[in-house]
């Protein structure tokens, strides 16, 4: 489905006519994903021209109108319109995602201004594109791992919605966004919101349960299980993380190994390179600062982009918890590195593992969304295809 003003109806044919057939250096969809868009399986829905303060309503209202009523439903849709600062509410595509999402239908978003620029258009299509197939569920690629079994990774993100009338922050929310060690996307456990912190931390230690047995059930083969958290969530987190997996090992009676890895997205520390002229270290450089506390460059002296006046990204990992004190650190930082080589978004690294990367997206994604919608949170949870594809990003 293309969703857009009826005064953008050539952007609409633009879009996709060039996701079809391809252009500039993009092949096409079909050479690209193995997805065939034909005319006969599009449909385009035009949004009536009102003025801005109601376009956003508009959008919200004719999606909400057709999928009522069509006895198929599309599989995705592309919404076209401008790129404008606004609040949410006011924003076309949050109100659109939000009818789309009632009913599992995952969506993209494509502004005028990068339809309207041709040069930056033929470099930006083929994101969209790999955007689309991720979102249907497709696996663009993944990595090796040296050991047999992957590990199940699961990142943990939490927020806090705002309640605007108020001005209070009154509701918590969080997720487990599962994946394995080699970038397959598996899952996403949402932790109804809960009106106290309280509340919220018992919501996540059932919420981490389920996701686990879940998991477990479909990928008993993992060599260990290993927890991916913010260095910015609070110690009450982290303990609850903590004392829940003690408390699931002995509940299974399983040695399953667990391990509990706070990360910080960019350390303070700086590694350098001294037999390098700019003294910038190599990219997937690590240093050990304890048996369990480690340095990785994720972004080091290989990138395009110069380095006067930044410096290379580092990733700080600490192991605040494990199961068993023999699991080497080393496998826990690559399975990290690996994941930073990871991006579903774009074809280009993200410079901190995915695991962590998309538990904030979703956290930002869903705050954004519930001041559209008081509800999203229920909304999604409701909707198991939202749950097996990463629809955020």
């Amino acid at each position: 489905m293309f969703i857009y003003t009826e005064k953008e109806r050539e952007m609409a044919n633009k879009l996709y006519l060039s996701l079809r057939n391809g252009i500039a250096s993009y092949p096409g969809c079909k050479r690209l994903t193995g997805i065939s868009i034909e005319r006969d399986n599009v449909i385009g829905l035009k949004i009536p021209n009102v003025s801005d303060d109601k376009i956003a309503q508009a959008y919200f209202d004719e999606i909400q109108n057709y999928l009522q009523g069509a006895k198929v439903l599309p599989d995705f849709a592309f919404i076209l319109y401008s790129r404008q600062p606004r609040s949410p509410k006011l924003d076309p595509y949050c109100t659109s995602k939000v009818a789309l999402s009632k009913h599992g239908i995952p969506s993209q978003y494509v502004s005028l201004e990068l339809l309207d620029s041709s040069n930056t258009f033929q470099y930006a299509i083929s994101n969209i594109a790999l955007a689309f197939f991720v979102k249907l569920g497709g696996i663009p690629w993944s990595v090796s791992i040296g050991r047999k079994a992957p590990t199940l990774v699961l990142g943990i993100g939490s927020t806090e919605i705002e309640d605007k009338t108020s001005n209070t922050r009154r509701r918590y929310i969080g997720f487990s966004v599962c994946i394995l060690s080699n970038g397959l996307y598996l899952d996403t456990e949402f932790f109804p919101a809960s009106n106290s912190y309280a509340g919220f931390l018992d919501n996540m230690s059932q919420g981490l349960r389920n996701a686990l047995n879940r998991m477990l059930k479909i990928y008993g083969n993992v060599e260990k299980v290993t927890i991916h958290i913010s260095h910015l969530e609070k110690n009450d987190t982290v303990q609850l993380v903590k004392n829940t997996l003690r408390q699931y090992e002995q509940e299974i009676k399983t040695p399953i190994p667990f391990e509990f890895i706070r990360l910080t997205g960019d350390s303070d520390f700086m590694v350098y390179d001294l037999a390098h002229s700019g003294f910038v270290s190599e990219e997937g450089t690590v240093v050990n600062l304890s048996h369990r506390h480690s340095l990785l460059v994720t972004e080091g002296r290989e990138e395009k982009a110069v380095w006067r006046g930044r410096k290379p990204i580092t990733l700080e990992l600490h192991r605040e918890y494990s199961s068993n004190f023999l699991l080497p650190m080393q496998d826990s930082v690559e399975d990290a590195f690996r994941l930073s080589a990871l991006n579903w978004r774009g074809f280009n690294a993200v410079t901190q593992p995915i695991s962590l990367q998309y538990s904030k997206l979703l956290a930002a994604e869903i705050a954004k969304l519930s001041q559209v919608d008081s509800n999203i949170c229920n909304i999604i949870q409701h909707q198991p295809s939202l749950t097996r594809t990463p629809w955020f990003i």
